[in-house]
């Protein structure tokens, strides 16, 4: 199918993006492939982003129809049994996206591969790579299922490492250029016809409408690929996407530099008025001007090797503001040249009149001239070049003067030459003072140039700071796919990873699982199943992750995945909160060499977990019960304390204030659940039992126990091998209700991990714990809590302290408007910051023993407070001199014509500076340093007042004495004031300290209240648990284990009642540790007063 349209046709078309009908892209003629210029028009009209969705496949599987769907016609490419002779090749068809808005959805319909009436199969190869490389979305059409047979037909895509390049220069081998194909390919979607299996995505229906809606992606730029591509085909060469996106690059960045330019020439037309009054109003316009346009340039450039298209921009630019600056002066010296005309040829005309030829003439004239200089002086608007044009007429007129002084009768000659001196003397003058602004306007222009550097490199480090963020996004996004390990977060799912591996019985801790836990700052639910091998727990996990497949089912925990395995998964009920699955290496496993190894891990499960779970086979029963012999050696593996007393039991009694809660789960469960005739829930089975120690180091270290039992899933033993792959529907029924109510009941119950005193746990902290407790058992040593919760808060608190510095910088740049009008000011938004920066730390950090990193906390606040003071002084310094230099010009310029060395010149002088103080003092927000800053001023000009006092010949000596004496009593008033408002300002800052320290104290106060009542309500959980196991021991008869367990109960209420009696002693305590720095810190503070 042809269309026919023009030029303006093509252009009409591309800004409504879209074609009546498909167009051929690239020809295939005679087996040559050719790039369609009327094609090539209408991508390059296209200015809206792109959607490229190509579609490959053998001939007569509808591909066509598929893609007529795609741009929501029911026409438009060839229908017919295969792509006839006219329309071979890629053919396109460029429509508006119908979900994306400004965006143009490009269809490529592509001939049949496989044609028998082919002569060449390679032809074939290139339209699949060309099909590749052009998309977005790449589908693959084929008819059945996906079988061998579909895969031996998809034979094009194992030859794509020898169609395409990665790179122009590819290392020799092949693997390594191919590596980073995944980098650029597009996204790739197989489309079935005539599919006769029920249609599935991990056991959920999906409909075909979703599966297209996915195709659905983004990819710019395609006009000048199709070229690159088409070119290396014919050449002979490979098509290289390095070499295709450096010659796109050329062709964007000049279009980037040009697009650029366009915007300094509109903006700078549009903003500039010539001439400007000032060179430094020009300057200004151009910096902001030229930021905006690097902007462009920056926003619409990539891979500008060597930064070469940008130095051709800064040229053009520099280029750009010399000839403004050239036209700004022309303008200047035509509008002051057109102003000296008007004014002074009048002049020049009455002294051709002869009207200065008479005795006194010369001074006439030259009172004339001055007159005439001042009213041109205050005509606005002349611009830079004011004072040149004007010393550049004079002197051409300067003969008339000259002879007018010479033709004056009323002079005489010593008069005539002190005047032609004077005059010579003036202009040496006016030339060293227009010297001097000439240089001035160098400096201008040279720091403009200087400023116009650092903006290019500024915005430069920028792009490539993004380029370079967006780079390692790429690659770590390819590495995850080549790793299968998703990049962690806490909401995204994982797959399971080794978290402690069992090499050779020595556990070590994986450092990508440390990283995934690091990532994560949600709360963490840690369930961890142990039991012996075979016994279905990988099952169970699966399930709880809400998927079939994750952890292996095999019949044996392999080499590979010894040790403890780890999968993060968003907990289903509770938000923020991220499901820590931990699956262990069976137990007892007869090929073991060391049977302690078992130990350690059962170990690690518990002290890792919140929730521990048990899995075993058949029943509780005896034997069942001795399996479970590692839970009464945990008093030889755990230490809840550093030192711990020598009677064992004392240390031991704390594990069920920390211990996980404990869950008993039994597969294949057989017998009914009865006692006596009646029924029993799970959680009662285990009472069944007599007495042994398994069953009370059950009751004394967890302190929550249940029990669930589990039917055979399924009586076919083919289907118990692969229950993985089974649905849950064919599941017996009694097994799929287990099943869900466990499940359930871990969602709801299973708690939060936490260690002792109520500390919780993140990611964050579950990393630091594990490496803690396997560096315990590899150097011969127990686990210990204490050991580990300390390291633990030395990470965490340092964190913290950062954390809680960072955000007072932050909050108090952000509020903070240098200089604050006063000290006060910035004091108040000092302590809002401090007290936000002490809660933040308050927040984060636990166990912060002395107080040690509050009390860094403290100090380090300290520092950035008094540098934010003085930050504050200098800007004020800065401003009030700069608004002084401004307000005294006018006194200065007096001065300096001698204004007020005349009688009663003193009078007018003190007139004039309390004109100009009061002006000051109108001035809004100078700041701290306002009178300072004025004091010093004033002083400066003593000795030019002592002047203009003794060269007032209308004041009496008595006068000049009394006048001298009200100016050495002023000076002393001033320093007076001076010295108030230091003392007031050393009495506001020891005030800020005194509230600083009051409010680390409230704080510390509130976090040690919080912290004791955490403690309060463990250790009456841990009385009434040991209570209750004392009156069920004494129910079933073990009197001698009741009485042995009072002392255990006696020492903890003696703990409690310590605990409540010391609050208040212990928060003084604590309140006074950080007191004693705070109060050091002031003392020092009061020695500097």
């Amino acid at each position: 199918m042809n269309l026919s349209t023009g030029s303006g046709d093509i252009l009409d078309m591309a800004s409504e993006i879209h074609m009546p009908a498909p167009k051929c892209l690239i020809e295939n003629i005679n087996g040559q492939l050719l790039a369609n210029s009327e094609a090539l028009k209408i991508l390059s009209a296209i200015r809206q982003p792109v959607v490229v969705v190509a579609i490959v496949g053998t001939y007569r599987t509808g591909k066509s129809y598929l893609m007529n769907k795609l741009a929501g016609k029911e026409k438009g490419f060839s229908l017919s049994s295969m792509v006839q002779s006219h329309t071979k090749g890629i053919w396109m068809w460029c429509v508006p996206h119908p979900k994306k808005p400004n965006h143009t959805l490009v269809l490529l319909d592509t001939e049949g591969l496989g044609d028998v009436e082919k002569g060449d199969n390679q032809n074939d190869s290139w339209i699949f790579a060309l099909a590749v490389l052009l998309s977005s979305t790449f589908v693959y059409n084929s008819i059945g299922a996906i079988n061998q047979q579909a895969m031996d037909q998809l034979h094009y895509v194992t030859e794509l490492t020898s169609r395409i390049r990665a790179k122009s220069s590819p290392d020799e081998h092949e693997v390594q250029d191919s590596a980073n194909f995944v980098s650029f390919f597009p996204d790739f979607v197989w489309t079935l016809r005539d599919f006769s299996l029920e249609l599935k995505l991990d056991g959920q229906p999906i409909t075909a409408d979703e599966y297209l809606e996915y195709s659905l992606k983004l990819k710019q730029v395609l006009e000048s690929l199709v070229l690159t591509y088409v070119n290396s085909v014919n050449s002979g060469d490979l098509p290289c996407m390095e070499s295709a996106v450096l010659a796109l690059a050329k062709i964007e960045n000049l279009a980037a530099v040009q697009k650029a330019i366009a915007h300094y020439d509109e903006q700078m037309g549009q903003k500039l008025k010539l001439p400007t009054e000032t060179l430094q109003e020009l300057l200004d316009l151009h910096r902001t001007t030229e930021k905006e346009a690097m902007e462009v340039f920056m926003k619409n450039s990539f891979k500008d090797v060597d930064q070469v298209f940008q130095k051709k921009l800064g040229d053009k630019l520099r280029a750009k503001l010399d000839d403004f600056c050239k036209q700004n002066m022309k303008a200047s010296s035509d509008y002051c040249m057109a102003l000296i005309q008007d004014s002074f040829l009048p002049l020049y005309e009455d002294v051709k009149m002869g009207t200065f030829s008479k005795p006194g003439g010369y001074y006439l004239f030259i009172k004339k001239m001055d007159e005439l200089k001042d009213k041109y002086y205050q005509v606005p608007g002349k611009g830079v070049q004011t004072g040149e044009t004007l010393r550049k007429y004079l002197d051409s007129k300067e003969g008339v003067a000259d002879a007018l002084l010479q033709t004056d009768q009323s002079l005489k000659e010593k008069e005539k030459e002190i005047k032609v001196e004077c005059m010579k003397s003036e202009a040496a003058e006016a030339a060293k003072k227009m010297l001097g602004e000439m240089q001035k306007k160098n400096e201008q222009i040279m720091q403009e140039k200087e400023a116009s550097y650092q903006e290019h490199v500024k915005q430069l480090t920028e792009k490539m700071e993004k380029e370079r963020a967006q780079l390692i996004a790429d690659q770590e996004r390819v590495l995850a796919l080549k790793l299968q390990v998703p990049m962690a977060s806490g909401s995204i799912k994982m797959d399971p990873i080794c978290l402690v591996e069992n090499r050779k019985n020595q556990l070590s801790v994986n450092p990508k699982a440390l990283k995934v836990l690091e990532q994560r700052s949600q709360l963490l639910v840690v369930v961890a199943i142990v039991g012996l091998y075979r016994t279905g727990k990988s099952y169970l996990m699966n399930h709880l992750s809400g998927q079939n497949h994750g952890f292996c089912l095999g019949s044996t925990v392999r080499s590979e995945t010894k040790g403890i395995w780890m999968w993060c998964v968003p907990h289903p009920s509770k938000e923020n909160h991220t499901l820590v699955l931990l699956h262990t290496e069976g137990l007892g496993n007869v090929e073991k060499e060391e049977s302690k190894n078992d130990l350690w891990i059962f170990a690690l499960a518990v002290l890792l977990s919140s929730t521990f779970i048990y899995n075993s086979m058949n029943s509780i029963n005896h034997q069942a019960l001795q399996q479970l012999h590692y839970v009464t050696e945990l008093t030889e593996l755990i230490r809840t304390k550093s030192s711990p007393s020598s009677d064992e039991v004392e240390d031991s009694a704390q594990f069920v204030s920390f211990f996980p809660d404990f869950i008993w789960t039994v597969q294949d469960f057989t017998l009914e659940l009865e006692l006596d005739g009646n029924s029993i829930t799970e959680d009662e089975g285990p009472q069944m039992q007599n007495f042994n120690l398994p069953r009370e180091c059950i009751r004394k270290f967890f302190p929550k126990r249940k029990c669930f039992v589990f039917d055979r899933p399924a009586s076919n033993k083919k289907q118990l091998l692969h229950l993985e792959e089974m649905p849950d529907n064919q599941l017996d029924e009694n097994f799929q209700k287990q099943s869900k109510d466990f499940c359930s009941y871990i969602y709801t119950h299973a708690k939060t991990k936490t260690l002792k005193e109520g500390i919780t746990v993140t990611g964050k902290r579950l990393g630091p714990l594990v490496e803690a407790y396997v560096n315990a058992i590899n150097s011969g040593s127990v686990p210990c809590l204490e050991n580990a919760v300390t390291t633990l808060a030395q990470l965490e608190n340092s964190a913290a302290m950062q954390k809680a510095a960072d955000h007072y910088s932050e909050q108090m740049a952000q509020r903070l408007s240098l200089p604050t009008d006063t000290l006060q000011e910035l004091l108040e938004v000092h302590a809002a910051c401090e007290r936000e920066a002490i809660a933040v730390f308050m927040e984060c950090s636990f166990k912060d023993e002395n107080q040690d990193f509050q009390t860094k906390l403290a100090i380090m606040i300290m520092k950035k407070k008094d540098d934010f003071l003085l930050q504050n002084e200098e800007a004020s310094v800065r401003y009030c001199q700069a608004e002084l230099k401004k307000l005294s010009e006018p006194l200065a310029t007096s001065i300096s014509e001698g204004t007020f060395f005349v009688p009663g010149g003193h009078s007018l002088y003190l007139e004039a500076r309390n004109k100009f103080e009061q002006d000051y003092k109108l001035v809004p927000r100078k700041g701290v340093k306002a009178n300072q800053v004025l004091q010093s001023f004033l002083q400066s000009q003593a000795e030019v007042e002592a002047g203009i006092l003794q060269a007032d010949e209308a004041l009496k000596d008595a006068d000049k004495a009394m006048a001298e004496e009200r100016t050495k009593r002023r000076a002393a008033e001033m320093k007076q004031d001076l010295l108030t408002q230091e003392l007031n300002d050393k009495k506001q800052k020891l005030e800020a300290q005194e509230r600083s320290h009051q409010e680390n104290m409230a704080q510390l106060k509130e976090k040690f209240k919080t912290e004791r009542e955490n403690l309060l309500r463990e250790q009456e959980a841990v009385l009434a648990h040991k209570l209750k196991i004392q009156e069920e021991m004494l129910t079933e008869g073990f009197k001698r284990k009741a009485n042995e367990l009072h002392k255990e109960i006696h020492q903890l209420q003696k703990e409690i009642e310590r605990i409540k009696d010391d609050r208040l002693f212990e928060s003084l305590r604590m309140v006074t540790q950080i007191g004693l720095i705070l109060v050091a810190s002031r003392s020092r503070f009061l020695n500097r007063v």
